[in-house]
């Protein structure tokens, strides 16, 4: 079955993220789930009781199901732990990045509503510092050291798919970020798409080195739940050493975006560059006049793969079509899962081979903007995605 057809047959997909866990803890519980930077890992049996752990920790601070959770942590192995322990605990985890300034941070914590925040030794004063200046009454709770939470277990709540698990903020490049409602359904569709896609198994050993209040580690996340895959986690991405761990950790596929690339060839060439496993590269925005030289250089395809938080996995190259795409810039073939229209300003749909904005819909989309309708059925409007992106479609 191919990638084009296998996400709408799965029966799965109902499944909440406390399901998944559970459920991979009790076939895979000796494999490893999470993989330190400094080669430390936790066992599908071990993750899922720290997230367990997670669960009672929110209990004993007061949070029912429904509460709202700021994450303002570090990479480490620490941050999927607690995300999963918050949307299985039926609350909702409202990512916030670790650089975040007082302004920008607080204003994730009101317009989510948060009660508590989750932050580490590098987070807690500008968590701290946000809090002090919301009108909501804030908790700072410190995660830290080797095997937190440190709590028994307390069972996964009891809720449906359609719950809401993140309030996943927005770049906010066209004013303040817009916090996106996504479901426990719609992680389990973003990482299956990406299984299908990526062809992931329990073999498969992903990486992830952006930082996890962005949507790209989340999902590397919920792939590696579903393959029942390893995912590394890095602190950062550092181009000098970013390959060569690549090799030293056995990694198969990962994901990468825009400069990453470009950063990662000017590093001089080493012996690692084709001694390691990887099978692929998953990329967006992969710079046209690099991307014969990057295949060169490491020894695998890089494709292009085309999604947003609103959206989900949307576009990608295939593999049947990679060869002929490489440097072309195509975003590739719409999945199957979606539908995608090219229009003009007055929503006609435009000829092939004009420009146009692009306009998605399908499964496995947000739900709209928390508490911002407008904005919603803007971005929605007559049942259509609108991306805002600027494409152009041809004949295949």
């Amino acid at each position: 079955m191919s990638a084009q057809s296998r996400l709408r047959r799965r029966s799965d997909l109902d499944w909440t993220l406390g399901a998944l866990i559970g459920r991979r803890a009790a076939e895979h519980g000796d494999r490893i789930a999470l993989r330190a930077g400094d080669g430390t890992g936790l066992s599908y049996a071990e993750l899922a009781e720290r997230v367990a752990g997670v669960r009672t920790l929110l209990a004993e601070r007061g949070l029912g199901v429904g509460g709202r959770v700021g994450l303002m942590l570090g990479n480490t192995p620490h941050y999927p732990v607690a995300w999963l322990g918050v949307v299985s605990a039926g609350m909702v985890a409202v990512p916030v990045n670790k650089r975040s300034g007082p302004v920008d941070a607080r204003h994730q914590f009101d317009d989510g509503r948060v009660s508590l925040v989750l932050a580490d030794d590098g987070t807690r004063d500008g968590a701290a510092a946000a809090a002090a200046r919301s009108d909501r009454d804030i908790t700072i709770e410190r995660v830290a050291g080797e095997g937190w939470p440190h709590r028994p277990a307390s069972p996964a709540a009891s809720i449906p798919p359609a719950a809401l698990a993140n309030i996943q903020y927005t770049s906010g490049t066209t004013g303040l970020p817009k916090g996106c409602a996504l479901s426990h359904r719609y992680w389990q569709h973003m990482g299956q798409a990406a299984v299908d896609l990526l062809e992931l198994t329990g073999d498969s050993v992903l990486l992830t080195a952006q930082p996890f209040s962005y949507i790209d580690p989340l999902w590397n996340t919920a792939a590696a739940l579903r393959a029942g895959a390893e995912l590394v986690v890095l602190d950062g991405f550092h181009p000098s050493t970013f390959m060569r761990d690549v090799a030293r950790f056995g990694v198969t596929v990962f994901y990468c975006l825009a400069t990453m690339p470009v950063l990662l060839l000017r590093q001089p060439e080493a012996p690692h560059d084709r001694d390691h496993r990887l099978e692929r590269v998953s990329c967006s925005a992969i710079p046209p006049q690099v991307h014969a030289e990057l295949e060169r250089r490491w020894g695998v395809p890089w494709s292009e793969v085309y999604g947003m938080t609103e959206t989900g996995l949307n576009i990608a190259v295939l593999d049947e079509d990679h060869d002929a795409l490489v440097g072309s810039g195509s975003l590739g073939t719409v999945l199957a899962h979606c539908e995608a229209r090219v229009v003009d300003p007055d929503g006609s749909d435009v000829r092939e081979g004009e420009v146009g904005e692009l306009l998605l819909r399908g499964l496995g989309m947000m739900d709209g903007y928390v508490d911002d309708p407008a904005a919603t059925a803007a971005f929605f409007a007559d049942g259509w995605a609108h991306t805002g992106d600027l494409v152009v479609r041809d004949a295949e």
